[in-house]
């Protein structure tokens, strides 16, 4: 193979990876993810099971490679997605409340991002019957 030849198929390398870079941005959803997890693993900490009406604290890691921007918690469950709190993303706490029309069962606490609604982190939870807080 002499140079000229190597030259054209390095060319012709480089022209389809532009091509199929370009497909995938028309085509969206796709990305390359960084190799550093902590943007993608921040850990949230709910106690469950949580009784719907009663109040409580949630907690979340917040690394320093996140910019500051607000976050909403939000409920999700059978009956659909429930707005709990906002809150900005470096408090690493909120208070929440599950309404007391919540039934009980499995659902989960999301953290999402109030600019571009991207789920941040979510944990699992289970939530029991009303309590005394929802015969007031």
């Amino acid at each position: 193979m002499n140079k000229r030849q190597l030259w054209i198929i390095t060319g012709l390398g480089v022209v389809c990876l532009l091509f199929i870079g370009i497909l995938i941005n028309i085509i969206g959803n796709v990305s390359i993810r960084s190799n550093d997890i902590s943007i993608f693993r921040i850990g949230i900490h709910v106690v469950s099971p949580l009784t719907a009406g009663s109040r409580t604290v949630i907690r979340w890691d917040t690394p320093t490679t996140i910019a500051a921007q607000p976050v909403m918690i939000v409920l999700r469950s059978k009956q659909g997605i429930t707005a709990l709190a906002e809150t900005p993303f470096f408090a690493g706490t909120a208070s929440i409340q599950i309404p007391c029309s919540q039934q009980q069962g499995s659902a989960s606490i999301e953290l999402v991002s109030s600019q571009d609604k991207s789920l941040i982190a979510w944990d699992s939870i289970t939530i029991n019957p009303a309590g005394p807080d929802c015969a007031r």
